[in-house]
């Protein structure tokens, strides 16, 4: 993909005021990836060299990709050198640095960002309780990890490390989690 193309980024108001868009932006500025945000209402026709679109999603000259994870790591590809995908100068120097940030990528979206996504759209009055109170419990599991290191993985800011800001800003947001409360 040449350096000059732009990528597009496509959801409906809500989605591009996101959070989790948000991490995408952090990501395009921080790769000096060229990136412009589209308001759309309908989602795009599924085609057959990708997997059906959620609502966020992003355009690129051969595929379309709604997955945040997937989004994120793409456009971090574009720019190996920003170390954003746990290779380049803010890597540890271990070829699990990728797999690490996968993980972590994964921690953040089932722990942290699905749960808040489902109590803020469906509030569970019965739920809520156990719900926040396994979101506190994830980050605490994460205040221990980050106790004695300043990054998730490596020497740098990662792609885990946005997403996670992100999920965390957003349960703040939206009442799920407190904040400091671990």
């Amino acid at each position: 993909m040449s350096s000059t193309t732009v990528l597009s980024l496509t959801g409906t108001k809500e989605d591009l005021k996101s959070n989790q868009c948000l991490a995408i932006i952090a990501t395009a500025l921080e790769t000096n990836t060229p990136l412009t945000r589209q308001i759309s209402s309908s989602l795009p026709p599924p085609s057959s060299s990708s997997p059906p679109v959620k609502s966020l999603y992003l355009t690129l000259p051969n595929a379309t990709i709604s997955s945040v994870p997937t989004i994120l790591r793409t456009i971090s590809s574009l720019s190996p050198g920003a170390g954003l995908t746990g290779t380049g100068h803010h890597s540890s120097g271990t070829s699990l640095d990728p797999a690490q940030i996968d993980s972590w990528m994964s921690f953040f979206q089932t722990s942290i960002s699905i749960p808040t996504a489902a109590l803020y759209h469906a509030p569970d009055h019965d739920l809520a309780s156990s719900v926040k109170h396994d979101i506190a419990a994830s980050c605490a599991i994460l205040d221990r990890y980050l106790l004695y290191r300043t990054y998730l993985v490596g020497n740098g800011v990662t792609v885990a490390d946005i997403l996670g800001a992100c999920a965390l800003k957003d349960a703040k947001e939206r009442g799920v989690w407190e904040g400091g409360e671990t």
